[in-house]
């Protein structure tokens, strides 16, 4: 579902076991990382120290060289301010958006090929019907089209497409159609690059 993660850390409390759990799940899908250490404006931040842990951390589930070259942004998340480095002149979360922009890779995929989504969750309404959770990775979604299910079994069931949901940055839109390419940020751009669709 994820093209990148990124990793938000206390600047005074260090790594936490579920870090290392979910840190190892990342690094084994190969996925690039962006450290975030959060609360540097505690007293008791030590963020220098908090770093080193994260390198040793991430020396110990056996990261590449690629990814032991991760960026780290320093927030105040409470304030809504990010650094490239602590006591820089920021004023916003700017830095991060575009750290994460800069750090994760486009979405492969094309947005003319064969529609391909992989369903994440199930849903139902009883306004709308049996709802289909998931990530497009190739294609273009559009109401109205007529689409196959990939069931288990081999079989391929015939549906149409009568509604999507486009959700990202909290809030949902109706797009006639969009494929991955239409969601992406450019790197001006502060948009979230997670996002899911919907599909009725």
């Amino acid at each position: 579902m994820v093209d990148g993660v990124v990793v938000l850390v206390d600047a005074s409390e260090g790594p936490l076991p579920q870090t290392r759990y979910v840190l190892q799940k990342a690094l084994a899908a190969k996925l690039p990382p962006v450290i975030v250490l959060n609360k540097i404006d505690r007293a008791d931040a030590r963020a220098k120290e908090v770093l080193d842990e994260i390198y040793d951390l991430f020396i110990d589930l056996d990261a590449t060289e690629d990814q032991l070259d991760f960026p780290v942004v320093y927030t105040n998340a409470r304030d809504g301010v990010a650094h490239r480095n602590i006591g820089d002149d920021s004023k916003d979360l700017l830095p991060l958006f575009e750290t994460i922009v800069k750090s994760i890779p486009a979405p492969p995929g094309d947005p003319e090929g064969v529609l391909q989504i992989q369903v994440m969750n199930l849903d139902y309404s009883d306004f709308l019907g049996r709802i289909a959770i998931g990530r497009v990775f190739n294609g273009t979604i559009k109401r109205g089209t007529e689409v196959g299910i990939s069931k288990l079994n081999g079989k391929l069931d015939s549906t149409r497409i009568t509604s999507s949901t486009l959700f990202a940055d909290s809030s949902a839109t109706k797009p006639k159609t969009f494929s991955r390419a239409t969601w992406w940020p450019s790197p001006a751009s502060k948009a979230s690059r997670s996002a899911k669709a919907s599909l009725i």
